[in-house]
């Protein structure tokens, strides 16, 4: 039985590590991710950049519908050393004010909070389990 609460320990905390990184998370996170609406975007290409050090980068082009039913088309925030593949459809956080202003995907506190909850019911069922074969 102590083993397995000893064993129960480490993703609570696990979870715990989690949560305060979420929290730090949207601290850090811009205004829009915070405030602004969600929508599910289509990449319909891929917009060729060249970094100051030279290295060719693309960020996706995606056309969304905003809450209101105005078709807008943006580029996203990410970029990738290849062409995104069209036709392919991801979450974006867009100004309801300004629709064109995009970030590419809810954030990564959500991503951390779905970790602590992971690492929780882990740390939970190994501390039922504990308890039921004392």
């Amino acid at each position: 039985m102590r083993f397995l609460l000893l064993l129960a320990a480490f993703p609570a905390l696990g979870a715990v590590g989690m949560v305060i990184a979420a929290v730090r998370a949207r601290l850090h996170e811009p205004e829009l991710r915070r405030t602004g609406e969600v929508a599910i975007a289509t990449i319909v290409d891929s917009r060729r950049v060249t970094s100051d050090d030279g290295r060719v980068l693309f960020h996706p082009v995606l056309k969304f519908v905003t809450e209101r039913g105005r078709s807008v088309r943006a580029v996203g925030d990410i970029s990738s050393p290849r062409p995104f593949i069209t036709d392919r459809t991801m979450a974006v956080v867009y100004d309801p004010r300004k629709p064109q202003t995009v970030l590419v995907g809810p954030g990564r506190s959500r991503a951390y909070l779905v970790g602590a909850v992971v690492f929780g019911v882990i740390s939970v069922i190994l501390v039922v389990f504990a308890l039921i074969s004392s």
